[in-house]
């Protein structure tokens, strides 16, 4: 009879793994490569963001991308129900020359006010002037 009665509490209340959410940059092919290395002051970089939700329930989150530490430009998911991906290409332009400048995607989920993650996913650009 205990037997049963663990057996009928797993059945019904499987174990979840382990909550996290995936958050990944691409190249403008769709694969880990070819990241934009060198642009020219204005001119727009693409990247493809993508995020899938592995936190067993439905949660909403925010990309802020930041240049030099200052926000660039934000993106909105909605809500992602668990296991959903949502996978986009993204275009931000720099508007200053400099070498090795530190483009960095921070990742928010429910409105929180303080990222998801320690550390942001990052590139490194040059951007020239056009002439």
């Amino acid at each position: 009879v205990a037997a049963l009665g663990c057996l009928g509490y797993v059945i019904t209340n499987p174990r979840q793994g382990e909550k996290f959410t995936e958050f990944y940059i691409l190249g403008p092919e769709a694969k880990a490569e070819n990241y934009p290395q060198q642009i020219i002051v204005g001119e727009e970089a693409k990247i493809i963001l993508g995020i899938v939700n592995h936190e067993y329930k439905p949660t909403s989150y925010k990309v802020v991308i930041e240049v030099g530490g200052i926000e660039n430009k934000e993106l909105r998911t909605g809500i992602l129900a668990h296991e959903e991906k949502w996978e986009k290409e993204v275009g931000f332009t720099l508007a200053k020359a400099g070498l090795s400048q530190k483009v960095q995607f921070w990742l928010y989920k429910n409105n929180e006010p303080q990222p998801c993650l320690k550390d942001p996913l990052h590139l490194y650009i040059d951007v020239k002037n056009s002439s």
